[in-house]
């Protein structure tokens, strides 16, 4: 195939490709060529760094939580004076 150095994926497409249905490759042939099986393990790295960015950001941030109870001790503190008077 023109424009690509990637020996797998020609050879996939090709395979793909066959005219003839007998020599032409079937579905469990295809999820195991290599091909198919590094861009599965791709996406499966891909998938599995963006969950792991998206605990990370869903995270408290620990410098913010002190500022945050504190303000909300205030908040209490104030509310409570109100009903106690």
């Amino acid at each position: 195939m023109m424009g690509t150095n990637d020996y797998d994926f020609v050879d996939f497409v090709e395979k793909c490709l066959e005219w003839k249905p007998e020599k032409r490759i079937d579905q469990e042939q295809a999820f195991q060529h290599p091909w198919m099986k590094d861009g599965i393990n791709e996406l499966e790295l891909n998938m599995e760094s963006q969950e792991a960015q998206k605990k990370e950001s869903e995270k408290p941030d620990s410098k913010l939580l002190p500022s945050i109870t504190s303000g909300l001790g205030q908040t209490m503190l104030s509310a409570s004076s109100v009903f106690l008077k």
